[in-house]
């Protein structure tokens, strides 16, 4: 009888691929020599079984909502399929959460358990994770050795409805609460075909996983995942020269990462001559502006690249390859390709507020079909349905219209008349320019780039006034600065520009560490009188 439960994917590549590695981590450290462990998909399923059988006799069942705070790491991995096995609901937590993030998480879903590091058990002071009935430290939970199993006998795991909650992740949030992603078994089985078609690895691919949701997918299709040698947390600071050993000395064919991780290893490739053993990279989670596309060209020259365009309610929505991507002119929004089979995509006209279609009201009528931009929707089987405990958030990012639910990226873009997809930033960083047309952010970051010194830049909206943030590459000359905020003046003549200012670092994303926290710079604009380069 087929399973609707995500883990049977799993233990199925236990039974297929009993002795080949599952996961390869870096062991050892301060009082052992580091060396790379290897576990196979036998070790791998002897230590879920133990560990679900330890959380059945903490009292765990099926439908629990237990809260994992753990590192990116093989017990990680043993703990979260423990849990889908016993038909538990895992809430994973990012790396990078402070209190606050899991105080705000254990209200949205008030989970039973709470699986911490001894470091993590350290949160109980918060008033949140001291209401949870169940606290455990991780590491009681996995076995010293592996269990005495003889035979490699598969068992039934728990039995759910695809309906059914697995695992619960949050958005990044950085303005008010975080939203809770519903993830169902039926939504992780739909996402699973999708990557398959659209992501695709061979079963001889040793694949380097950057981001922990995709570690589950990697041991449902029975593929050796390598953990990387860095701080999660913190995805775009570690040391390159470390990254590319552990490439090459283990021959890691493919990997999924954000910008931020490949551009850092890019750098060093460059810098040094290097080569690595990769023949598939597939990066997204924040916009690639050309200097970069050309930077990892430049450093993976027998790579196939993907840019991938998702997000946490549906991934992926498209791809390309890179020397496609390089090819496009950028000037009209970022190419991100044709969207995946399985989804439907429109473009409606931005809207800041809730969408509700009545009987006689059409989507239709929101539809823009003359390759203008406007907001991305998508509908689909690997798209979020649900969030839990956020009404409000259902009704501002989704639209029911004749039965069919569509998710509101909340991305401006636009879709050519072949089918291509183009990125033009966040519907709501949108300006009127004195022509009263709508300009999108990400255009204008993008040809920002374009001017010699600038490495990264923002235009945001405070207060109704239009402020430019840059970034440079080292620091800068008064007479250089004020030199390229003349170029700035005239390149955009038609943006009533309020200020621009030079930022040693701008505020990046928590997740990624790639793309614009506009919420943390609009907070810093806001409380930070700054006017040493005001126009």
């Amino acid at each position: 009888m087929k399973s609707n439960n995500i883990v049977s994917k799993v233990i199925e590549s236990c039974k297929n691929y009993s002795e080949k590695q599952a996961v390869i981590y870096l062991n050892g450290g301060i009082f052992f020599k580091s060396h790379f462990e290897k576990i196979t998909y036998k070790k791998l399923y002897k230590d879920v079984i133990y560990t679900s059988e330890k959380l059945k006799s903490l009292g765990f069942k099926k439908g629990d909502r237990i809260l994992v705070f753990v590192p990116m790491s093989y017990d990680l991995y043993v703990i979260a399929l423990a849990i889908l096995y016993i038909g538990a609901v895992l809430v994973f937590i990012d790396a990078w959460s402070d209190k606050n993030r899991l105080s705000m998480a254990c209200s949205i879903v008030k989970p039973v358990g709470f699986i911490g590091t001894l470091k993590a058990q350290l949160l109980r002071i918060s008033s949140a994770i001291r209401k949870i009935p169940i606290k455990i430290i991780s590491t009681s939970l996995i076995p010293n050795s592996s269990p005495d199993i003889n035979e490699l006998i598969i068992k039934t795991p728990e039995p759910v409805s695809k309906e059914d909650e697995a695992i619960v992740t949050f958005t990044t949030g950085s303005t008010g609460a975080p939203k809770a992603a519903k993830r169902t078994h039926g939504f992780l089985l739909n996402q699973r075909s999708a990557l398959i078609e659209h992501m695709p690895l061979g079963q001889d691919d040793i694949n380097l996983a950057t981001l922990p949701i995709f570690v589950l997918n990697n041991m449902s299709l029975g593929i050796t995942t390598v953990l990387p040698d860095f701080n999660p947390a913190k995805p775009a600071d570690f040391d390159p020269e470390k990254m590319v050993h552990q490439i090459n000395t283990l021959n890691i064919t493919s990997s999924i990462g954000s910008p931020a991780f490949f551009e850092n290893i890019a750098n060093y490739l460059v810098n040094t001559n290097i080569s690595t053993s990769f023949k598939h990279i597939y990066t997204g989670g924040a916009p690639i502006f050309k200097p970069l596309a050309v930077k990892l060209k430049q450093a993976f020259p027998e790579t196939n690249v993907h840019v991938v365009y998702g997000a946490t309610e549906v991934e992926p929505v498209s791809s390309i390859p890179l020397d496609d991507y390089i090819k496009q002119n950028h000037k009209s929004g970022l190419p991100v390709g044709k969207k995946v089979d399985s989804l439907k995509v429109k473009i409606i006209q931005p809207c800041d507020e809730p969408i509700v279609i009545s009987d006689n009201i059409s989507l239709e009528n929101y539809e823009i079909n003359d390759d203008s931009p406007g907001e991305i929707i998508v509908s689909g089987d690997h798209v979020l349905k649900e969030y839990i405990g956020s009404p409000h958030e259902f009704q501002k990012n989704k639209i029911l219209s004749q039965g069919e639910l569509w998710h509101r990226t909340g991305d401006a873009g636009r879709i050519d008349s072949n089918g291509n997809i183009f990125l033009y930033g966040r519907v709501k960083n949108r300006f009127l320019n004195i022509n009263k047309k709508y300009v999108f952010a990400l255009t204008i970051e993008q040809e920002l780039l374009t001017i010699d010194k600038i490495v990264f830049s923002s235009i945001f909206n405070v207060n109704e006034r239009i402020y430019i943030a840059l970034e440079t590459e080292a620091a800068l000359s008064k007479f250089e600065e004020n030199k390229i905020i003349e170029q700035v003046k005239r390149m955009f003549e038609e943006l009533d520009i309020y200020e621009i200012v030079f930022l040693k670092s701008i505020p990046r994303d928590p997740r990624h560490n790639s793309k614009v926290n506009y919420e943390k710079l609009v907070k810093l604009f806001t409380n930070t009188k700054l006017t040493e380069n005001s126009i």
